[in-house]
């Protein structure tokens, strides 16, 4: 069962980073190359993870399975009311409600922090409550069946929670929107928070060792809550950038050994948040599967550096 939800977000990130990469030919060419090292660079991490899973993956599930499916879909509904009928936005709802857990359920502020990110479903999405209930239930699965596989790995949570939307617009009648384009001088400040995101991040819950949810909620909520005044035009995107940052930031030590490789990743996941705006816009989690992918393609260059030493 495991290497199912192995298989999901493999596939699933693996689209929306070949869509990116392929609609870049129509656009920005001179970033292909990059994009397509750094796809190729995702796929060599996910093949040596998929070794390493048929090693060690069991098919037990998790005693408290009931409990983390609950909270899960919690955090969903609470983070999605917060988003959309009052009106907090994605970003600030998430990160309260990932504040909340991290202090009030620290035992469950993980599932609960994955659950956020569904109910950061656009409200332009064709969508109804009944659909989000759906997509925590899908979410809430997932991450049961996913607490073995890509440990350690910023944004595995909110690939888990793209997941789940993108399976039910593929078998229901939500439907995901098209982004539209960002402006050299916005894409400019979401490459340079990009990389301070990762990299504040990766100091609070690596080098001060603060909680982890609690360290991307906060780095967040902060940037949910400053961008849109200081950047009146584009505020909520360059704090949906930051966010997406603060999943890369939630990597271990494994993945994020120092802050040049926080610096690296967090360059890494500009380039793809900027080049991607225009894929399964709307679906929640779409952030964290950025700073998934992201990180596993750090991961790749270093797996790959590793067999030339």
């Amino acid at each position: 069962m495991h290497l199912i939800a192995f298989s999901i977000l493999s596939v699933f990130t693996m689209a929306l980073f070949l869509m990116t990469l392929f609609s870049s030919l129509a656009g920005e060419f001179f970033l292909f190359p990059v994009l397509l090292f750094l796809s190729v660079l995702l796929v060599f991490s996910m093949q040596k993870e998929f070794k390493n899973e048929l090693k060690r993956l069991k098919n037990s599930v998790a005693s408290n399975s009931f409990p983390v499916l609950l909270v899960t879909v919690a955090g969903a509904l609470l983070s999605y009311i917060l988003n959309v009928y009052l009106g907090l936005g994605a970003v600030v709802a998430a990160s309260v409600v990932g504040l909340v857990g991290a202090s009030l359920v620290k035992k469950y502020a993980v599932p609960i922090y994955c659950g956020s990110f569904v109910g950061m479903v656009s409200p332009e999405v064709l969508h109804d409550f009944t659909h989000v209930l759906l997509a925590s239930f899908i979410a809430g699965v997932l991450y049961i069946l996913a607490q073995e596989v890509y440990k350690g790995v910023g944004g595995k949570l909110g690939a888990i929670a793209f997941s789940s939307w993108v399976l039910l617009s593929m078998f229901s009648d939500v439907e995901l929107i098209t982004g539209s384009s960002i402006s050299f001088r916005t894409g400019l400040y979401i490459f340079i928070y990009s990389i301070a995101g990762v990299l504040l991040t990766h100091v609070l819950s690596v080098r001060l060792d603060r909680n982890i949810v609690a360290s991307s909620s906060a780095v967040s909520l902060i940037a949910g809550l400053v961008f849109p005044v200081v950047y009146s035009d584009s505020g909520s995107t360059i704090a949906a950038a930051t966010m997406c940052a603060s999943f890369v930031g939630m990597s271990s030590k494994k993945i994020l050994r120092h802050e040049f490789d926080a610096l690296l990743s967090g360059a890494m996941m500009g380039i793809f948040f900027l080049m991607s705006v225009e894929h399964f816009g709307g679906a929640g989690g779409k952030l964290g599967t950025i700073a998934f992918g992201s990180a596993l393609s750090l991961k790749g260059l270093r797996d790959f550096w590793g067999i030339f030493k």
